[in-house]
């Protein structure tokens, strides 16, 4: 659906053709399962979660489904936004860490400098 914008345009029909034919089934038992599916989820579903998903007004499969997978594409574009400011932060993280331990290591490193010239520095003075 996401790639074909007929599917958009309301030609559901296509993509129950599809489905169908992947499980040795006619375009009618899809339309019927889909039909029987949603108004299932419409009665007996726990209603916040059915309302973020379907429509409870526009209850025509080709509605359904458009909501559905509009808001399907949503979340899932979300949770990628999410991954990646999460991964910006840790990117973020992981550079202050790493700034840390090299101005530790410049600390240390410079800290031997002076240990090692004192010692010399004594040996000359023997």
């Amino acid at each position: 659906m996401d790639q074909d914008p007929y599917y958009f345009s309301g030609k559901v029909c296509a993509l129950y053709t599809k489905i169908a034919k992947q499980h040795g089934a006619s375009f009618s038992q899809v339309e019927r399962g889909i039909r029987y599916a949603f108004k299932s989820a419409l009665t007996h579903g726990d209603s916040k979660s059915v309302e973020h998903y379907l429509d409870p007004v526009n209850t025509q499969n080709s509605n359904e489904l458009k909501v559905l997978f509009l808001r399907w594409k949503q979340e899932a574009q979300e949770a990628h936004q999410t991954q990646k400011i999460s991964c910006n932060n840790l990117s973020a993280c992981r550079a202050q860490i790493y700034n840390e331990i090299l101005a530790e290591m410049k600390a240390l490193a410079s800290g031997i400098q002076q240990a090692v010239s004192s010692a010399t520095s004594r040996q000359k003075a023997i």
